[in-house]
C-alpha cells in the first residue's frame, strides 16, 4: 500500500491561479502596506502575497531571492523614505536579475520616486482595477 496523497483526488489549490506578487517596502511604511494588503478583501484585487512578513530575519536575503524568483511581479511601495532604503534597493536589484516586472506605487502624494525604481520599472496609480489588470497580464505570461 502506498502512503501519501492520492493524485487522482487531489484538488488544485485555488491560490495557484492567482498572480504572485512580492511587495517590497520600507519597514516604516508597514501601516500603509498592511492597508494595501487589506484591499484584497474589500476590492477586486486578487493576488497571492509572496512578500516577507517578518522583517530582519536571519538570512532575509535568501528568503527574498526565493520569493522574488517564484513571483510574477515585484511591487514597490514608495513612501517618503524609500529612496534611502538599502533593503528595498537590494530587492529591486534581485527582481531585475530574475527579469521580474517592477511596479511602483506611491503610498502618499508628493513622495520622491527612487532612481532604482524609475529606471528599472514603471510607476502606476494606486487603483485596484488598474493593478489587477497588470497582475493578470503577468500571470498569463507565466502560463497559468
Amino acid at each position: 500500500m502506498r502512503i501519501g496523497r492520492n493524485k487522482r483526488f487531489h484538488k488544485p489549490d485555488a491560490r495557484a491561479r492567482r498572480p504572485r506578487v512580492f511587495i517590497s517596502h520600507r519597514h516604516k511604511d508597514a501601516g500603509q502596506v498592511s492597508f494595501f494588503r487589506s484591499q484584497r478583501k474589500r476590492t477586486c484585487l486578487d493576488y497571492t502575497d509572496y512578500s516577507i512578513k517578518k522583517p530582519y530575519r536571519i538570512l532575509w536575503i535568501l528568503s527574498a531571492k526565493y520569493r522574488i524568483r517564484n513571483s510574477d511581479a515585484c511591487l514597490v511601495a514608495i513612501g517618503p523614505t524609500t529612496h534611502r532604503s538599502k533593503s528595498v534597493k537590494k530587492e529591486v536589484t534581485i527582481a531585475k536579475r530574475y527579469k521580474k516586472p517592477i511596479i511602483g506605487i506611491k503610498l502618499r502624494s508628493g513622495v520622491k520616486i527612487p532612481d532604482f525604481v524609475s529606471k528599472n520599472g514603471r510607476i502606476v496609480k494606486w487603483n485596484c482595477k488598474n493593478l489587477q489588470k497588470i497582475f493578470d497580464g503577468y500571470r498569463k505570461k507565466r502560463g497559468d
